[in-house]
């Protein structure tokens, strides 16, 4: 069973317990290396064409409009071998309840058909919101798992919690 994680993750201004503060790596980027460092499994970050402002408002925006209008977001770096992997941890920050476009981009340009998705995210919430159920739709054949969501604050609190979630 060979595992792959894939995330996209923003770095900037972001809303942290409602204050809006500087970061200079993403939370689910964070994530995504305790996953790594639990698992082994290679990492691909997703990084779109036109990389998300660093103003948080400037990129609320933009985010708002792309989900309203569900347009592709063009991104660097295909990944050239995704079928070889079977199990997919999707890393994501949760943006209007889902995962950004740019990650629907990425999930519509791949076949699923046969692979395991782990979906995990994070935001102010700690919920998945509507992502599960959207990956259901975009990536068809795939099998969904319950995933693993955390506010970005606590990224640093959760080790126990992600190694149960993984150990599922």
């Amino acid at each position: 069973m060979k595992q792959l994680i894939v995330y996209f993750s923003r770095i900037g201004e972001n809303s942290v317990d409602g204050k809006i503060e500087m970061i200079k790596k993403g939370f689910t980027e964070v994530l995504a290396e305790k996953i790594h460092a639990i698992t082994g499994a290679p990492m691909f970050k997703i990084e779109p064409v036109d990389p998300y402002p660093n103003d948080y408002q400037e990129c609320v925006k933009r985010s708002r409009k792309e989900d309203e209008s569900g347009e592709k977001v063009p991104y660097l770096h295909p990944f050239d071998n995704l079928d070889e992997y079977d199990v997919i941890y999707l890393g994501f920050p949760c943006w209007w309840r889902t995962y950004p476009r740019v990650v629907a981009s990425f999930i519509r340009d791949y076949k699923f058909i046969g692979k395991t998705i782990y979906p995990f995210c994070t935001n102010e919430e700690g919920q998945l919101g509507l992502a599960e159920n959207e990956l259901r739709s975009d990536a068809r054949g795939a099998l969904i798992k319950p995933g693993f969501a955390c506010k970005g604050i606590e990224v640093d609190k959760v080790d126990d919690r992600l190694k149960a979630w993984l150990e599922k």
